[in-house]
C-alpha cells in the first residue's frame, strides 16, 4: 500500500538523487539512489526527497494496485484535460456501484445451515458465547 516499486533498466541522475524534501501526491514515481522507481501508493509518506519523473494519474491508481506481482506497465503522457476526464468516468463508475447491487430473491429455504458450512468466520458463537 505505501508503493509499487518498478523493475527494468537503471535511470541515472543528472545532479544526484538527494534533493530538498517536498510533498509527494499519490501516484508520484520517484527515483531514489538504487535508479529503480517506484510509484508511491496509498500509504505513501507525505515528503520526500528523492527526485520524482512522473505521477499517475489518480483515475489509473486502483487498476496499478490491482496488478500482480510482475505484471508489465507501460506509461504515456496525458494532458490534464484526459486525466480529469478519467477521474470523471471513474467517479460515475464508482457511484454506479449501488445501482448494480440487488437483493437475492428468497426461496423461502433456511440458509443456515449453508451459512454455517461456508465458513465466513473463523468461529461462532451464540448470543451466549457458546459455540454454535
Amino acid at each position: 500500500r505505501m508503493g509499487m516499486r518498478l523493475d527494468g533498466p537503471h535511470l541515472d541522475h543528472l545532479r544526484g538523487y538527494d534533493i530538498t524534501s517536498d510533498a509527494i501526491a499519490p501516484g508520484s514515481i520517484q527515483v531514489p539512489g538504487n535508479g529503480k522507481p517506484s510509484v508511491l501508493l496509498a500509504d505513501r509518506q507525505t515528503t520526500g526527497g528523492y527526485p520524482k519523473i512522473a505521477t499517475v494519474i489518480s483515475a489509473d491508481l486502483p487498476a496499478l494496485g490491482r496488478l500482480p506481482i510482475g505484471a508489465k506497465v507501460a506509461f504515456e503522457p496525458v494532458t490534464i484535460d484526459i486525466a480529469v476526464a478519467a477521474r470523471h468516468k471513474l467517479l460515475a463508475e464508482i457511484a454506479g456501484i449501488g445501482g448494480m447491487i440487488v437483493p437475492r430473491t428468497h426461496t423461502g429455504a433456511d440458509v443456515t445451515p449453508r451459512l454455517l458450512d461456508s465458513n465466513l468466520i473463523s468461529g461462532i458463537v451464540d448470543g451466549q458465547g457458546w459455540a454454535a
